[in-house]
């Protein structure tokens, strides 16, 4: 996936499902002077290795371009704000899940900008995780 050169792409996600998630040997690429910008209010299922909001796969590769932006913000992640608790297990939001002989690689150029919020309060939940299993 690539956004194209100083483009806009704005995604605002509520619920489970995913922003993205692409499987093996794939590229998530925020080409130059471009802006991926997402929000997620809501986001309630999943755990470590599964329905994160960027969920990706091994051998897999995330390029933010010179001058492009990668913004994130989870809201009321893995959180009930009605009952006021945590709910479902903790939840990474962005997983490169690389098992065996895979690779994982996350690239942020010169003058690029990655900016990923969470308000997640459980203690094991990772901004971005990167598990090399094997």
């Amino acid at each position: 996936m690539n956004t194209g050169i100083g483009s806009t792409v704005k995604v605002d996600q509520k619920g489970n499902g995913n922003i993205v998630n692409m499987g093996t040997d794939s590229t998530f690429e925020v080409a130059e002077n471009s802006k991926f910008i997402a929000n997620s209010d809501g986001h309630r299922i999943g755990n470590w290795e599964h329905d994160n909001l960027i969920g990706l796969d091994g051998n897999y590769q995330i390029l933010v371009d010179k001058e492009a932006k990668l913004l994130l913000d989870a809201k009321n992640h893995q959180w009930d704000p009605d009952k006021k608790k945590q709910v479902g297990t903790y939840n990474d939001l962005v997983n490169i899940n690389a098992r065996g002989n895979q690779t994982a690689l996350l690239h942020v150029a010169d003058n690029a900008t990655l900016d990923l919020r969470t308000d997640n309060r459980d203690y094991y939940a990772e901004v971005i995780s990167i598990p090399l299993n094997g």
